[in-house]
Protein backbone atom coordinates (compact mmCIF):
# COMPACT_ATOMS: atom_id res chain seq x y z
CA UNK A 1 0.00 0.00 0.00
CA UNK A 2 0.78 3.14 -1.19
CA UNK A 3 0.93 6.26 2.08
CA UNK A 4 0.39 9.20 0.49
CA UNK A 5 1.39 12.63 2.80
CA UNK A 6 1.51 16.33 1.71
CA UNK A 7 4.67 17.33 3.51
CA UNK A 8 6.43 18.75 0.62
CA UNK A 9 2.89 20.03 -0.65
CA UNK A 10 1.98 23.33 0.96
CA UNK A 11 -0.71 26.54 0.09
CA UNK A 12 1.07 29.31 -0.45
CA UNK A 13 0.37 33.09 -0.78
CA UNK A 14 1.74 35.19 -3.59
CA UNK A 15 1.49 38.73 -1.70
CA UNK A 16 2.08 40.53 -4.54
CA UNK A 17 -0.18 39.53 -6.74
CA UNK A 18 -2.79 39.19 -4.02
CA UNK A 19 -2.01 43.34 -3.11
CA UNK A 20 -2.59 44.27 -6.78
CA UNK A 21 -4.85 41.68 -6.98
CA UNK A 22 -6.99 42.68 -4.16
CA UNK A 23 -6.10 47.23 -5.08
CA UNK A 24 -7.78 46.50 -8.71
CA UNK A 25 -10.96 44.83 -7.26
CA UNK A 26 -11.42 47.79 -4.27
CA UNK A 27 -10.81 50.30 -7.46
CA UNK A 28 -13.62 48.70 -9.58
CA UNK A 29 -15.99 48.28 -7.18
CA UNK A 30 -15.41 51.91 -6.16
CA UNK A 31 -15.35 53.69 -9.58
CA UNK A 32 -18.10 51.05 -11.30
CA UNK A 33 -15.57 50.24 -14.38
CA UNK A 34 -15.26 46.73 -14.96
CA UNK A 35 -11.94 45.34 -16.74
CA UNK A 36 -13.69 42.22 -17.69
CA UNK A 37 -11.59 40.38 -14.76
CA UNK A 38 -14.19 38.65 -11.88
CA UNK A 39 -13.13 40.40 -8.84
CA UNK A 40 -14.59 40.02 -5.64
CA UNK A 41 -17.06 43.49 -4.65
CA UNK A 42 -15.07 45.07 -1.90
CA UNK A 43 -14.76 48.46 -1.33
CA UNK A 44 -11.71 50.38 0.62
CA UNK A 45 -14.36 50.47 3.75
CA UNK A 46 -15.33 46.93 3.70
CA UNK A 47 -15.52 45.01 6.58
CA UNK A 48 -15.53 41.47 6.48
CA UNK A 49 -17.36 40.79 10.40
CA UNK A 50 -20.51 42.79 8.95
CA UNK A 51 -23.35 40.77 8.57
CA UNK A 52 -23.84 39.08 5.34
CA UNK A 53 -20.12 39.44 4.09
CA UNK A 54 -19.31 35.89 4.61
CA UNK A 55 -20.53 35.47 0.99
CA UNK A 56 -17.83 38.25 -0.09
CA UNK A 57 -15.13 36.48 2.11
CA UNK A 58 -15.96 33.06 0.34
CA UNK A 59 -15.80 34.75 -3.01
CA UNK A 60 -12.66 36.26 -1.94
CA UNK A 61 -10.80 33.08 -1.02
CA UNK A 62 -12.48 30.87 -4.25
CA UNK A 63 -11.34 33.42 -6.84
CA UNK A 64 -7.89 33.71 -5.28
CA UNK A 65 -7.47 29.47 -5.28
CA UNK A 66 -9.26 30.01 -9.10
CA UNK A 67 -6.54 32.82 -10.28
CA UNK A 68 -3.62 31.32 -8.79
CA UNK A 69 -3.24 33.89 -6.07
CA UNK A 70 -2.83 31.24 -3.66
CA UNK A 71 -1.51 28.43 -5.05
CA UNK A 72 -2.21 24.63 -3.82
CA UNK A 73 -1.39 21.39 -4.04
CA UNK A 74 -2.27 18.86 -7.34
CA UNK A 75 -6.01 16.88 -5.89
CA UNK A 76 -6.12 19.83 -3.19
CA UNK A 77 -8.69 22.70 -2.36
CA UNK A 78 -9.75 25.26 -0.27
CA UNK A 79 -12.83 26.65 1.09
CA UNK A 80 -14.04 29.13 3.60
CA UNK A 81 -17.43 27.98 5.15
CA UNK A 82 -19.52 29.81 7.38
CA UNK A 83 -22.06 28.54 9.75
CA UNK A 84 -24.73 30.77 10.74
CA UNK A 85 -25.53 30.12 14.85
CA UNK A 86 -28.04 32.77 16.08
CA UNK A 87 -25.02 34.55 17.55
CA UNK A 88 -22.56 36.34 14.86
CA UNK A 89 -22.15 32.75 13.21
CA UNK A 90 -18.48 31.31 12.96
CA UNK A 91 -16.05 29.89 10.57
CA UNK A 92 -13.22 27.23 9.10
CA UNK A 93 -11.55 27.07 6.20
CA UNK A 94 -11.79 23.91 4.56
CA UNK A 95 -9.24 21.47 2.94
CA UNK A 96 -10.26 18.98 0.09
CA UNK A 97 -7.97 16.16 -0.64
CA UNK A 98 -9.09 14.43 -3.73
CA UNK A 99 -13.01 13.79 -3.73
CA UNK A 100 -12.99 11.87 -0.36
CA UNK A 101 -11.08 13.46 2.35
CA UNK A 102 -12.61 16.73 4.29
CA UNK A 103 -10.21 18.53 6.75
CA UNK A 104 -11.10 21.33 8.50
CA UNK A 105 -9.34 24.25 10.52
CA UNK A 106 -10.22 25.20 13.53
CA UNK A 107 -13.59 26.87 14.24
CA UNK A 108 -13.65 30.78 15.26
CA UNK A 109 -15.81 33.21 16.03
CA UNK A 110 -16.44 35.20 12.70
CA UNK A 111 -15.72 38.59 14.92
CA UNK A 112 -12.56 37.24 14.77
CA UNK A 113 -11.92 37.05 10.86
CA UNK A 114 -9.13 38.39 9.66
CA UNK A 115 -7.04 41.31 11.64
CA UNK A 116 -9.22 43.29 14.25
CA UNK A 117 -10.48 46.85 13.10
CA UNK A 118 -9.08 46.30 9.24
CA UNK A 119 -11.28 47.40 6.24
CA UNK A 120 -11.06 47.27 2.68
CA UNK A 121 -7.38 46.00 1.26
CA UNK A 122 -6.28 44.93 4.02
CA UNK A 123 -8.99 43.00 5.14
CA UNK A 124 -9.01 41.49 2.13
CA UNK A 125 -5.31 40.50 2.45
CA UNK A 126 -5.54 39.29 6.19
CA UNK A 127 -8.05 36.60 5.33
CA UNK A 128 -5.72 35.23 2.75
CA UNK A 129 -2.62 34.99 4.85
CA UNK A 130 -5.43 33.36 7.30
CA UNK A 131 -6.35 31.19 5.04
CA UNK A 132 -3.49 29.86 3.77
CA UNK A 133 -2.03 29.43 7.34
CA UNK A 134 -5.26 27.34 8.16
CA UNK A 135 -5.10 25.63 5.32
CA UNK A 136 -1.26 24.13 5.94
CA UNK A 137 -1.91 23.50 9.23
CA UNK A 138 -5.02 21.14 8.34
CA UNK A 139 -2.12 19.71 5.93
CA UNK A 140 0.28 19.27 9.03
CA UNK A 141 -2.27 17.55 10.78
CA UNK A 142 -2.92 14.90 7.93
CA UNK A 143 1.20 14.58 7.47
CA UNK A 144 1.39 13.55 12.05
CA UNK A 145 -1.66 11.29 11.79
CA UNK A 146 -0.47 9.32 8.39
CA UNK A 147 2.99 9.29 10.12
CA UNK A 148 1.64 7.89 13.03
CA UNK A 149 -0.68 5.27 11.81
CA UNK A 150 2.08 3.94 8.98
CA UNK A 151 5.38 4.81 11.67
CA UNK A 152 6.75 7.32 9.80
CA UNK A 153 8.74 10.35 11.71
CA UNK A 154 7.86 13.63 10.25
Amino acid sequence: MTTMTTQTQRFTLDEAKAEAWVNRAVTQYETGETSGEDLPEIGKDWNPVEPDEEITVYSIVRAAVESGIISKPADIDLDFEYVEDGDGGYYHFVVYVGWRVKLASHSYEMRKLGERDTTGVKAALAILDEAVREANWALDGLDEYVAARTGQQS
